[in-house]
């Protein structure tokens, strides 16, 4: 309700017509009461009706405000202005010390201005204790209340644009970072699939006349290397569309990348013409759903590499369980005499699997060996989770 009404009425109306009321009424004072004014009674008027103007000034001006109307008392006027300008002080005068001096001027000024030195026995102090509660410090302290509300409703406003801008960067990173792993998502899904279907389309147009049969399994494997890398992108756009991108993957029958699933890709690889082999060594440990995907793309990535930049070499991959940890490792030789790189490259495998690795709390080196062939290897713990 308060704001509603701040929004609508300004802060200068207040100082105008609180102005013409302390005028109003001080004149008001000075024509009904001539006999107490100071003043002949044409200048009395004049002085009460040009002193609270200096009200207007209030909020900006508090300590020459009070000590103008604090002047005025000595006039004969009453001393409405000088608790108006009480209250601008508490409410608006920033230095303490300065503020409370000043205040403690106009209690003398006020006590001399209600003869309260002649006051006697107890009587005579109840009513200079009143006088002060009543004149000095109630429109001193009421000051006071209102700059420390003010102050904290400030204070609240201020913390909850901070909350908002700070929420507005969060917002902004966690949309950089999916940016990031949907980019990375497709890289891994299409790079390998897209360089079977090339490898597998070029051997189709080379036995296509020659050998019709071997022509149909190459053309086989191009459709199903098709549907598989339609299922994955089916996947992951049904994730882009889910609310949570940890709850169940909509518009997808497929199940997500494991260990389990390395044979089958490295058997895609050899059916596009890869010398690769697989050793698997040890006993499987119960490992993330993330470690599993993080491991099945290190060896996707590394058979993608070695079909465009190393062709007609051997690759050897390695998946080792071990005690806490899984390291996978594929090493290919240099690539055969003459071979000339059709495939095109981003170059931003290597580095989004180093992303997704660190994401698993894991370890990978990748670089090239002294015969020329190339190795990439990485660690994953085992226990790790999103």
């Amino acid at each position: 309700m308060l704001g509603r009404i701040r929004a609508w009425w300004p802060a200068w109306a207040t100082d105008v017509v609180l102005t013409l009321l302390v005028l109003w009424a001080q004149v008001l004072s000075e024509v009904k009461n001539p006999a107490s004014a100071v003043l002949p009674l044409p200048w009395g008027v004049v002085v009460a009706a040009t002193a609270p103007l200096a009200l207007l000034a209030r909020r900006y001006y508090p300590v020459a405000v009070l000590v103008v109307s604090t002047a005025a008392m000595f006039t004969g006027m009453s001393n409405f202005g000088a608790q108006v300008a009480l209250y601008a002080l508490g409410s608006y005068c920033h230095d303490r010390r300065l503020m409370w001096g000043f205040a403690g001027l106009n209690m003398i000024a006020l006590l001399f201005y209600t003869n309260a030195n002649e006051a006697d026995g107890l009587s005579g102090l109840f009513q200079i204790v009143v006088l002060l509660g009543v004149m000095w410090l109630l429109p001193l302290v009421t000051g006071l209340y209102a700059r420390t509300r003010r102050d904290y409703l400030t204070g609240l406003v201020d913390r909850a644009e901070r909350a908002e801008r700070e929420q507005a960067l969060i917002a902004e990173r966690a949309r950089g970072e999916e940016r990031t792993r949907i980019a990375r998502e497709m890289h891994d899904v299409v790079a390998h699939q897209v360089s079977l279907v090339v490898m597998h389309a070029g051997a189709l147009r080379t036995v296509v006349h020659k050998d019709r049969e071997q022509a149909a399994r190459a053309a086989g494997v191009i459709e199903g290397v098709g549907q598989q890398a339609m299922q994955e992108l089916r996947q992951m756009l049904g994730v882009l569309h889910s609310h949570d991108a940890s709850g169940p993957r909509v518009g997808s029958s497929s199940s997500p990348p494991k260990v389990e699933r390395i044979p089958a890709l490295v058997e895609a690889s050899r059916e596009a013409g890869l010398n690769v082999g697989l050793s698997i060594e040890g006993d499987p440990e119960p490992m993330s759903e993330q470690v599993e995907r993080a491991a099945y793309r290190v060896v996707q990535e590394a058979l993608t590499n070695v079909h465009k930049h190393a062709g007609g070499s051997k690759a050897e991959a390695l998946i080792k369980h071990e005690a806490g940890r899984l390291r996978v490792e594929v090493t290919n030789t240099r690539p055969a005499d003459g071979f000339e790189r059709t495939l095109p490259s981003s170059g931003h495998g290597l580095d989004g699997l180093r992303e997704r690795i660190g994401l698993v709390s894991g370890d990978i080196t990748a670089g090239p060996l002294s015969d020329g062939g190339y190795r990439v290897r990485a660690t994953l713990p085992t226990g790790a989770r999103n």
